[in-house]
């Protein structure tokens, strides 16, 4: 079940999801330091440095410096996510790094999990931890505005997609399967600190259709301004 949301002074508020969704990060923002994880399994993170801002909607999201902001979700990588390897990561990020520069939007520890970085070609890429490449989206993450960004493996035909916008970026079969399909951190990771706005950070340990992605883009965009 995908998360809707409704809207009070302070912000948007948005239900719990289902047991499908294995981390979640929406609604309105943690106290102090906390950033918390409204998925049935409490993987609650840790904010260093990153801010929140709120859109004109009322969504609430982090702001990156790219020096060393981040989030970390403790030592478990969302142990969740298990084999078989089906898993689905949608987020919405607001790309602010020059080009050819380098950073994980989500990633992982030494050890174990994937990471889903923008990387020196401008394009979204997604590597496991020891930056054994995986696959890369056919177009440029677009720059200074807000892309849903949606990473899909279905352990059934050993198929891993991106999607932009609900829209095809590339699929390559790969039997490959990570020790851990979880991250620990958000904005940092193998190939360094990211600079940019994350928002509606949700993981789920199914592979979604393409049906669900567009339904997806459809009921957010108007949250973002995107058209």
């Amino acid at each position: 079940m995908q998360a809707t949301y409704v809207s009070d002074a302070n912000g948007l508020l948005f239900n719990r999801p289902g047991l499908d969704c294995v981390l979640c990060f929406s609604g309105l923002p943690g106290s102090d330091d906390s950033l918390y994880d409204r998925s049935p399994y409490g993987n609650h993170g840790v904010v260093t440095g990153a801010t929140w801002a709120k859109l004109a909607s009322g969504l609430w999201y982090l702001d990156f410096d790219g020096v060393d902001d981040n989030v970390d979700l403790g030592a478990a990588v969302i142990p969740c996510l298990t084999l078989p390897q089906n898993f689905t990561y949608k987020f919405w990020c607001y790309d602010e790094e020059p080009s050819g520069a380098e950073g994980s939007i989500l990633g992982s520890v030494v050890t174990s999990g994937i990471d889903i970085n923008r990387f020196s070609t401008d394009k979204l890429r997604v590597t496991e931890v020891n930056i054994t490449h995986i696959l890369s989206s056919t177009d440029t993450l677009p720059f200074s505005v807000w892309t849903q960004v949606v990473v899909r493996r279905d352990d059934a035909t050993d198929t891993w997609s991106i999607f932009f916008n609900a829209q095809p970026q590339g699929s390559v079969v790969n039997s490959r399967e990570p020790d851990s399909a979880g991250i620990r951190y958000l904005g940092i990771g193998g190939y360094g600190p990211w600079k940019g706005r994350l928002a509606l950070l949700q993981v789920f340990n199914r592979p979604w259709t393409s049906l669900e992605i567009q339904k997806s883009f459809n009921r957010e965009k108007r949250l973002f301004g995107v058209w």
